[in-house]
């Protein structure tokens, strides 16, 4: 079998993954409700009830979260056109060494900022994180909050499950010695999704607190170019202010684009998140602003409801410190009232606080 038949092959089959897990995930569910019902209804008073209420409010919950993202990963994946490749670019953008926008082969067509290619489906999206056949499809921007609330809501009801069943065949071993293949059953898939969901959890918590995405975090250690409105010959002869940062970036070129001069900047390894600025602020661009936005399946990300303008993105301090460091794009060479030296990973960078 050739590369291109094997690749063709992983990809339909991701794609039938992505129908048959999550009818997986409706089966489980239905005999975890079987034992845990059956479990309650052999129990008494307050501690049935109690249990029946806590079981279907967050089975209610779980099921509106699944089929939100389920339905917004079938009607809108993220998916980037190539009529909607004309975005404004603004002070910065993405580039490759020479100034030129990122261009996908596959698609034939410019990447706008934070664009990927997802080969599973086979075309870009926006704010690409991975694909998920446990959630039906990509993980993007118009998606990522569905996927984030319903592992968390997965991981609330695997949990509570899990406790209970084992609870209750505790109860059944002790008392007749019996053990139903159906609760062990139970027991270990729930415990299972529990694991994975928690992990799930974890991991997209993080990604969210720093503004980044799992394509993104691959990439974090490798050299990356930026274009930043300005002029390189002034740049060049700008005062240093921070040798750690003149260290990792250099200036290598210069472009117009749009009737505007851009510098090209070489990102070297060690330079900071592009995307990223404070933890709330980088939650509450996915998530929303207030409590019940973050809870609420139904309410949209701020991404989705910025629509397709590619400056709906805000810069990092990383990116920040960079043009005022070369006095470039939004900052000037004058430092804002409040200005600070924050350590990165493996660098130090200005911050702008305020």
């Amino acid at each position: 079998m050739s590369s291109e038949a094997q690749e063709k092959w992983a990809m339909n089959a991701n794609i039938a993954m992505a129908v048959v897990l999550p009818l997986g995930e409706l089966a489980a569910i239905g005999v975890t409700s079987w034992v845990v019902v059956g479990a309650a209804l052999d129990a008494g008073g307050a501690t049935r009830i109690g249990i029946l209420f806590g079981y279907c409010l967050l089975l209610l919950v779980l099921l509106i979260a699944f089929a939100t993202l389920v339905l917004q990963v079938w009607v809108n994946p993220g998916r980037v056109r190539k009529s909607e490749e004309a975005t404004p670019l603004g002070d910065v953008y993405l580039c490759n060494h020479t100034g030129d926008e990122r261009f996908c082969s596959d698609c034939g067509m410019t990447k706008p900022n934070r664009t990927s290619h997802c080969h599973i489906l086979g075309f870009c999206i926006d704010r690409y994180d991975h694909y998920c056949p446990y959630a039906s499809g990509a993980v993007s921007a118009t998606t990522h909050k569905n996927f984030f609330l319903f592992v968390l809501y997965a991981s609330f009801y695997t949990l509570f499950s899990s406790i209970t069943i084992a609870v209750f065949l505790k109860e059944r071993i002790d008392r007749s010695d019996s053990k139903p293949a159906s609760w062990i059953a139970a027991l270990t898939v729930s415990s299972l999704f529990f694991f994975f969901s928690a992990g799930m959890v974890a991991e997209s918590m993080k990604n969210l607190l720093a503004n980044m995405t799992s394509v993104e975090n691959l990439k974090k250690g490798a050299t990356q170019y930026i274009a930043v409105r300005g002029r390189a010959a002034n740049a060049l002869q700008t005062p240093i202010l921070n040798p750690r940062l003149r260290q990792i970036t250099s200036v290598i070129g210069e472009t117009e684009r749009d009737g505007q001069f851009y510098i090209i900047f070489m990102l070297n390894p060690g330079f900071g998140p592009l995307w990223r600025r404070g933890p709330m602020e980088n939650f509450k661009s996915v998530m929303g602003e207030s409590f019940l936005d973050w809870a609420n399946p139904f309410s949209r990300s701020p991404i989705v409801k910025a629509g397709k303008d590619e400056l709906r993105y805000t810069w990092g301090f990383s990116v920040e410190a960079l043009m005022l460091e070369y006095g470039c794009g939004t900052f000037s060479r004058n430092r804002p009232k409040h200005l600070s030296i924050v350590s990165g990973e493996k660098s130090s960078v200005f911050r702008v606080r305020g």
